[in-house]
């Protein structure tokens, strides 16, 4: 396959959880508005670390896509970007259940 199929399979494939994004801003607007207990600081950064990187994957997605439509080099680090997103996400998410 070529260059475009890759980067049209990424982005679809990074597409696919923005359809949960609507829960996931009100979870986070939850977690903000959550009364805090006395934890350790590494627990703090751990979840505000998780709230910034699903509550900024919509505005990545859109950016990545706005600038791989526009540029005339069709480049497949701008769709994989999203896709890296998501997966610190996920690691962060997992790292912060582990240690809380």
């Amino acid at each position: 396959m070529n260059n475009r199929k890759f980067n049209n399979i990424f982005f679809i494939l990074g597409g696919i959880p923005l359809a949960l994004y609507p829960f996931v801003i009100i979870a986070d607007i939850m977690l903000l508005a959550a009364e805090s207990n006395p934890q350790s600081v590494y627990v703090k950064v751990l979840a505000y670390l998780f709230l910034i990187l699903s509550s900024t994957y919509l505005l990545t997605y859109l950016a990545c896509l706005f600038v791989y439509s526009g540029s005339g080099e069709k480049k497949r680090i701008l769709s994989i970007i999203p896709l890296m997103q998501l997966l610190f996400t996920v690691i962060v998410c997992f790292i912060w259940s582990l240690i809380d």
